[in-house]
């Protein structure tokens, strides 16, 4: 499939290599627990970021509503099978596979990858104190061995974890290339992904998605909601607005007229 790049938001924007390569290294089987794990108790940080996930969970969910090949998910478990044979589980922060039947997996407990028949085609993970060794080791290395075409990594801090705001690279011959990214004068980082048809966009404390087809970023449909509802109660007001102004601009021609009869009778006198 061929993308249309994203339109620069300014003129010259930077690009920045941001995450370097990792030497290949076999994945350290021994991480993870052996068998297929409950899901446990969450992080400690796990609080601090649910915000983000739930806002990047209902922007993608709004994005691609209606349509019953692709499955958005964070924060539940991917399930495969290492080298030996043992089925084994990751839970990324965020993930989404393209041309995975939604209905066969509502009542399932996460994401098959032996029965979907294939693994999620981008992963995201959002860096926290107690992950992001991990994140920058064992799951990078995961990722590639299972085949996730797209690997993002998130540092609300600006890099004080990943040493980066905003990191992405594409597998490649089984392994993950860093690409670049874009920096504007606002301090806005960002970069096109060629899986969403997206550009994915950091700044501060908060991501989105920007659609350069519309341009535009995307909403969730609960944000969706409350613009139309601003919208509409600024109208209101507006139209209130309005109406009170004819209102008064009725009631001084109706004072100006009775003014000029009042003239008028005083000159016949």
């Amino acid at each position: 499939m061929i993308t249309k790049p994203p339109p620069p938001r300014h003129p010259e924007p930077a690009p920045i290599d941001i995450i370097a390569p990792y030497p290949a290294r076999q994945v350290p089987w021994g991480g993870p627990p052996a068998g297929f794990p409950d899901k446990g108790d969450p992080l400690p940080d796990g609080f601090s970021q649910e915000p983000l996930f739930s806002e990047m969970m209902h922007i993608a969910h709004t994005r691609f509503d209606g349509r019953s090949d692709v499955l958005v998910s964070g924060d539940t478990f991917i399930y495969y099978r290492d080298p030996a044979g043992r089925g084994r589980g990751i839970a990324p922060d965020f993930y989404i596979s393209f041309g995975a039947d939604i209905a066969q997996y509502a009542d399932r407990y996460g994401y098959s990858i032996e029965e979907v028949g294939k693994a999620p085609d981008l992963v995201m993970e959002v860096a926290s104190p107690s992950t992001y060794e991990r994140d920058l080791g064992f799951k990078r290395e995961l990722y590639a061995w299972l085949g996730i075409g797209e690997y993002w990594l998130l540092d609300r801090t600006g890099g004080d974890f990943y040493g980066a705001q905003l990191a992405w690279a594409i597998l490649d011959s089984g392994e993950y290339r860093p690409r670049p990214v874009q920096r504007e004068p606002d301090g806005e980082v960002w970069a096109y992904s060629p899986t969403l048809e997206l550009s994915i966009c950091s700044q501060g404390d908060w991501l989105r998605f920007y659609d350069p087809e519309i341009p535009a970023y995307l909403r969730s449909l609960p944000q969706a909601e409350r613009l139309i509802e601003t919208q509409r109660s600024s109208l209101r007001v507006a139209e209130t607005r309005a109406r009170d102004a004819e209102t008064r601009a009725a009631a001084a021609e109706a004072e100006a007229q009775a003014l000029r009869e009042q003239l008028q009778r005083l000159r016949g006198q």
